[in-house]
């Protein structure tokens, strides 16, 4: 059984330590369209770390929510940039239901730290919270991430595809089948595989953009 609040631990000591990254990362500026449509709904930017993404869509005019269960991430982020208006809970126990006209949730490498019955239920809610035609803009761990980098560092394994590494931190992997069968309530518009630099290391992962799908609200009207 995984400590959460050991994982808490681990996770306010590494953001302790990592510097904002200047948003040299520009992965979701290719999702800008979608990110677009919604300009009057709110944003939420889930497992926000450092802010990047926060940061990057503040500065472009979008109402962002940052969200994280580190109060060392939260912390940092109320201190560089009061406007941005932030939460911190643990969405691995559910995501808040008082946040209302979320018209995208963000989600870039942190839904990936979950056993299979806690990230079902995480995309579960972000479906629920999203309003009608919503998009869920997202990256995950890939499975090259693990045969690549990851498989020396493995402490024990969880269950399938589910490891707990030396560090302490756990990880999910993921191939482009799997996210698709976790995502298949949502209406799937892009999941590919892909690696770029991230904080100065190759990084694989899956990333993509799904929308709610309200072929069943039309339905029920008729």
């Amino acid at each position: 059984m995984v400590d959460n609040l050991n994982q808490k631990s681990i996770w306010d000591k590494r953001f302790s330590s990592i510097p904002r990254n200047e948003y040299t990362d520009e992965w979701l500026h290719s999702y800008s369209k979608y990110i677009a449509e919604k300009k009057d709904s709110n944003i939420i930017d889930l497992g926000c770390g450092r802010g990047d993404n926060a940061f990057y869509l503040k500065e472009n005019g979008f109402n962002v929510i940052a969200c994280d269960f580190s109060s060392i991430s939260i912390k940092f982020i109320n201190n560089t940039n009061s406007s941005i208006e932030t939460r911190c809970f643990d969405m691995a126990e559910g995501l808040p239901t008082d946040i209302n006209n979320v018209g995208v949730v963000v989600a870039s490498l942190s839904t990936h730290y979950f056993s299979l019955s806690k990230t079902i239920a995480l995309y579960k809610n972000i479906y629920d919270i999203l309003e009608p035609f919503g998009y869920f803009i997202f990256r995950v761990n890939s499975m090259k991430e693990y045969e690549y980098k990851d498989k020396l560092n493995v402490k024990h394994i969880i269950e399938d595809d589910y490891y707990q590494l030396n560090d302490g931190t756990t990880k999910r992997y993921f191939n482009v089948a799997a996210i698709s069968e976790l995502l298949k309530d949502f209406l799937i518009i892009k999941i590919d595989e892909s690696n770029s630099g991230y904080y100065g290391n190759e990084k694989y992962y899956i990333e993509g953009v799904v929308q709610k799908n309200c072929k069943s609200i039309y339905l029920a009207e008729v």
